[in-house]
């Protein structure tokens, strides 16, 4: 498995134990932020209702937010252009990047991609048992892009649902207090700032509040 490649096959989490239940819901709510952020040729409406079936589970905070979301979520593909054009914009460039989807631009001085950050990235994943791909391999994407790093959260929380073992959630509280918490809200902002399309900006809403209550959590 590539270390830029980290989730397990896109599946929606749906049994668990009692004890694991709240981790069912987190990692259900971390994999559609990495669907959220990923391209949207990899998105789906149907993410949207995942999304509002999570609703009654997720922290008070979350839930009004949540099914403002999902909304948008689903309205976003009346146009599928129109997203994949904001996509573009936001993301991609390629004349000027809005809303830089790469932890180093956000941590690195000097912003560069596969520097410091993105290596300490990729030493994380490696950490929990993501080794590079082979050489050759074609990475799907460099591993401090915001989508993949929710995956690995995901990861992380998958793995401790199906092996009781702490160390997983351990892991994933260290990477998020001391990796994530430092650089996307700097990028919700920088999404809203630009205001390209109803559901990003829905979206970096969203983010804000989940990082405030996953932090809290």
């Amino acid at each position: 498995m590539s270390f830029t490649s980290v989730t397990i096959e896109s599946r929606h989490l749906s049994n668990a134990s009692n004890d694991s239940a709240d981790e069912v819901v987190r990692a259900n709510l971390f994999h559609l932020l990495a669907r959220a952020f990923s391209s949207p040729l990899e998105m789906k409406r149907e993410h949207g209702d995942q999304l509002r079936h999570l609703v009654p589970n997720l922290a008070p905070a979350l839930q009004e937010p949540a099914l403002v979301l999902a909304q948008a979520w689903e309205d976003a593909f009346d146009d599928h252009q129109a997203l994949s054009l904001a996509y573009a914009r936001l993301f991609l460039g390629p004349f000027e990047i809005l809303a830089s989807p790469y932890a180093s631009t956000w941590l690195d001085p000097e912003q560069r991609l596969m520097g410091e950050v993105s290596q300490q990235v990729a030493q994380a994943y490696t950490a929990a048992g993501l080794a590079p791909g082979s050489p050759g391999d074609a990475p799907r994407e460099v591993p401090d892009h915001v989508a993949l790093e929710w995956e690995f959260m995901y990861f992380l929380t998958y793995q401790f649902i199906t092996t009781g073992e702490q160390r997983w959630i351990e892991q994933r509280n260290r990477f998020f207090l001391s990796h994530v918490v430092h650089w996307m809200p700097s990028l919700a902002l920088a999404i809203e700032q630009s205001a390209q399309h109803a559901f990003y900006d829905v979206l970096a809403g969203f983010l804000k509040v989940a990082l405030e209550e996953i932090e809290t959590s």
